[in-house]
């Protein structure tokens, strides 16, 4: 008798636990809108409390933000598909104009990427296609090399370049650009203008933001030689088709890096990992008569994925080292920091303090409370606590400092210029250490920290500090402006692949050589 209670209590158990379990997965697939409404006001929270910059460029105040989500808490979050729900979250943080506030998507939500072979750039007659950097990508424009062009008369209207960039999908380039700005990172307008141009070029787009289609180009043959940029003659014009393919995010995380150095990258069997053997992220050129540039494509040196904030550090400090040795009495200094996405602060003062003679500001910043012990971040006490701003300094780089202290300082930048790049124009420019040149930087700083959603897996990145120029303006949603602007013609891009670099050479030999 007591045998069959054991098993009768035994079943009773097994089917009370088997409901339990049937329960909790009905539950789990029934309660996917709560879920989902769970997630979104944990992303409230954060970006109340925690996100240091709700007034960059418009202020964002909390009733924007929660407006934003209340209409999305107003959404039926059951209709809605990954991707679709995904969409929204990250329309309302792309909408926040933060550099440093970005939403990563999960890996099962699909994006589109492609690469074009062409590169659009700003000149003075508005926007053009300038290059193409392999020639596989550009046989149906069947157009030839800067390098062939010696004159405007041996353009031919269908078969060289440069060519003016007129129309994206039958729209005017600056109606375009301005709408199409509206949906890429940055903190300021130049530097999500830069960034729509840059994914005209290479870079990837979510399937939920229509991607173009076509980009109506014309030869500026005709126009140039009747100084009018807008010729109307149909014989000039012609539209080149994007051509796009769809792909999974994880695989695509680097494949811009893939597509444009083969010889250089190579990701993982799973595509998830990358190493980069020969990547130069210092190079010292020397452009004779005394004449440097010290080209600095990023402060964060990584050459493998795996690779830790210490190994960068040091990927950064051994390339630094060896290529400033290559510089032996300078008359001029052309430090190249155009298109730097940022990075270290060590590295970024470490470059500075070679053009400084004492101690001088750095930045000015205010630190999210992050570190407190496991027992208070556990009561959630000093949620949204920022410390007492404090001013950093940036020293002189004792070691090298003489190497440079007769030599003229050219900063060179454009919008692309973000983050720790950011922090060192601005902290140089206020030392009156240099001449700014080029085009103005693109406006962000601040410590991203990172934060997964509980449910969806999408990953978004926040700064963490709010940062300030010696002027008291935020670096982020300002950027710092330049004092020589130089941006080409279409002329001198067909004279030289960097006409940038040139127009500067050429104004140093005018001024500052003797």
């Amino acid at each position: 008798m007591k045998k069959q209670s054991q098993i009768k209590l035994l079943i009773l158990l097994t089917t009370l636990f088997l409901a339990i379990a049937i329960s909790s997965c009905q539950k789990t697939k029934l309660s996917e809108s709560e879920e989902r409404k769970n997630e979104i006001e944990e992303l409230n929270k954060l970006l109340h409390n925690k996100w240091a910059n709700r007034d960059v460029e418009f202020v964002k105040n909390n009733k924007y933000i929660d407006n934003l989500f209340k209409q999305l808490k107003g959404e039926d979050l059951n209709v809605l598909n990954k991707t679709q729900y995904v969409s929204h979250i990250d329309k309302i943080i792309r909408g926040l104009h933060d550099g440093h506030l970005r939403l990563t998507p999960p890996d099962d939500v699909q994006e589109i990427s492609r690469y074009s072979g062409m590169k659009i750039a700003r000149v003075k007659e508005g926007y053009a296609l300038v290059a193409c950097d392999y020639e596989n990508n550009c046989k149906d424009l069947n157009i030839a090399s800067i390098d062939s062009i010696n004159s405007i008369d041996s353009m031919n209207s269908k078969t060289s370049l440069p060519l003016e960039v007129i129309k994206i999908d039958d729209t005017e380039i600056d109606t375009w650009l301005l709408e199409d700005s509206k949906y890429q990172y940055g903190s300021t307008l130049y530097g999500r203008i830069s960034q729509s141009l840059e994914r005209l070029y290479s870079h990837v787009r979510l399937p939920y933001y229509i991607p173009a289609k076509t980009i109506t180009l014309r030869s500026f043959t005709k126009s140039l030689k009747s100084d009018s940029k807008f010729n109307n003659s149909s014989n000039d014009e012609f539209t080149k088709e994007i051509k796009w393919k769809i792909t999974n995010f994880a695989n695509e995380l680097h494949s811009s890096k893939k597509v444009q150095d083969t010889n250089v990258n190579q990701c993982s069997k799973n595509g998830t990992g990358w190493t980069q053997k020969n990547r130069k992220c210092v190079v010292v050129t020397d452009l004779k008569n005394g004449i440097y540039q010290l080209k600095v494509s990023t402060f964060w040196c990584a050459f493998s994925s795996d690779d830790s904030e210490p190994k960068t550090v040091q990927n950064f400090k051994d390339q630094f080292n060896s290529e400033i040795k290559k510089i032996e009495n300078p008359k001029n200094i052309i430090l190249d920091l155009r298109d730097n996405g940022g990075g270290g602060d060590e590295e970024g003062r470490n470059l500075a303090g070679l053009f400084i003679d004492d101690k001088e500001f750095w930045i000015k910043i205010s630190h999210l409370l992050t570190g407190s012990p496991w027992y208070l971040k556990l009561w959630s006490l000093f949620d949204g606590e920022w410390q007492k701003p404090l001013t950093v300094f940036v020293s002189v780089n004792k070691e090298y400092r003489k190497k440079f202290i007769n030599s003229k300082l050219f900063i060179l930048t454009n919008n692309n210029c973000f983050s720790t790049c950011d922090v060192v124009v601005s902290s140089l420019k206020s030392a009156n250490a240099g001449l700014v040149v080029g085009e103005r930087t693109h406006g962000g700083a601040g410590d991203p920290n990172k934060w997964t959603s509980p449910y969806s897996n999408f990953t978004v990145d926040y700064p963490t500090a709010l940062v300030w120029k010696k002027n008291g303006e935020l670096i982020e949603g300002n950027s710092t402006d330049v004092d020589l602007e130089i941006i080409p013609s279409i002329n001198d891009y067909k004279q030289h692949s960097d006409p940038v670099l040139m127009l500067l050479l050429n104004k140093i030999q005018m001024n500052y050589t003797h």
